[in-house]
């Protein structure tokens, strides 16, 4: 998730919120505002552009100043999700950020009709605002972002949504108090699983797929955390990729980790204080966000013995090992700016967090 130029931003915001390549006269100033505050990130100036395109002057001032005070890309996509004031839209949405990505357009319209939903024309609002698209194939696509922000409204509402409301929580609150064992993770996977069993799962080839990419600095956690929590999955039969268990000598390891990323569902991405000091480690990171946009592959972040904000502008150690490796190592631009965009995009996701768990 790159950032673009200010120019290009400018544009692209003033296309989804006045329909040409310039801002409306009048609103050229708080425009520039608006893309800074979004950060010049293509998805957050489609969302929060398409959100703006009919508002009054009162409502752009209210949302500059949402705006200002957002922390975490998934802050500023809530002020676009909590706008849904036609209740019947915003539960189609949370209907299909909980396990209707990728099914057919027609077929979640059925499925939402049959719990009472006027379906259609809530889907249309959706696609409008750009929190829901529809590929070429007539999938009902979210971006994993978007589709993070919907479970979190859900978990935050409710630890469980009765059947007759046609959803089910199918996760557990991330932000939940678990152990150096990880049992609130292996909760949390084997509930995904059961969401992914009753997925249409049509197109899936029949090699090896696993339930979850296990991304880690060892040195931090490998003897610890890392070791009690695939321990606790494999038990729980959940198939885990660990890439120093499962990888056979003479592989082409970076070849081997794309593949194993690629044929996973989740990955769990365990962040701890040297975690940014590690090349391999900045290049997994990178990989697994950009298979979660593309992919639709669930990333749940782990901060260990780090906070989210050192993550987020690579402070304390955290930062100091991500200083380290810039700078000790032949990094180009744009490789860096990839990386402190996924250290930025994982830092907006909510998570577990984990401090003085030794």
């Amino acid at each position: 998730m790159n950032s673009m130029d200010e120019s290009e931003s400018l544009e692209l915001f003033s296309w989804y919120a006045f329909k040409q390549p310039i801002p409306r006269e009048g609103f050229a100033h708080s425009s520039k505002c608006v893309v800074e505050y979004c950060r010049r990130i293509p998805l957050l100036l489609e969302i929060i552009g398409s959100f703006l395109s009919n508002p009054s002057r009162r409502v752009w001032g209210t949302v500059r100043h949402k705006l200002v005070n957002c922390e975490g890309i998934t802050k500023i996509l809530r002020i676009s999700v909590d706008d849904l004031s036609d209740d019947g839209v915003r539960e189609i949405f949370l209907a299909i950020a909980l396990n209707l990505v990728g099914m057919d357009r027609d077929e979640v319209i059925q499925k939402l009709k049959d719990r009472g939903h006027s379906s259609e024309n809530g889907i249309d609002v959706l696609v409008q605002r750009r929190l829901v698209t529809v590929d070429s194939k007539n999938r009902i696509r979210m971006h994993g972002l978007v589709q993070d922000c919907g479970r979190e409204i859900i978990r935050e509402n409710s630890t469980g949504m009765p059947e007759e409301n046609g959803m089910h929580v199918l996760v557990q609150p991330r932000f939940a108090t678990i152990d150096s064992n990880g049992i609130g993770l292996r909760g949390l996977v084997q509930d995904r699983r059961r969401e992914i069993i009753r997925e249409n799962l049509r197109g899936i080839s029949e090699e090896r797929i696993y339930d979850v990419f296990l991304s880690f600095r060892g040195e931090d956690t490998r003897a610890r955390f890392i070791s009690h929590l695939y321990t606790s999955l494999q038990n729980a039969r959940i198939n885990v990729f660990r890439d120093d268990n499962e990888i056979q000598r003479g592989d082409q390891i970076s070849v081997s980790l794309l593949r194993a990323i690629g044929q996973s569902r989740i990955s769990i991405i365990v962040l701890s204080s040297n975690y940014a000091n590690s090349r391999w480690c900045m290049q997994e990171l990178e990989q697994i966000m950009e298979c979660g946009r593309s992919r639709d592959l669930v990333v749940i972040p782990v901060f260990y013995e780090v906070n989210p904000s050192e993550v987020r502008h690579q402070t304390g150690k955290f930062g100091d090992g991500f200083e380290k490796l810039v700078s000790g190592i032949s990094v180009d631009e744009d490789e860096k700016m990839n990386w402190k965009t996924a250290l930025l995009e994982i830092s907006g996701i909510a998570g577990f967090v984990l401090i003085n768990s030794r």
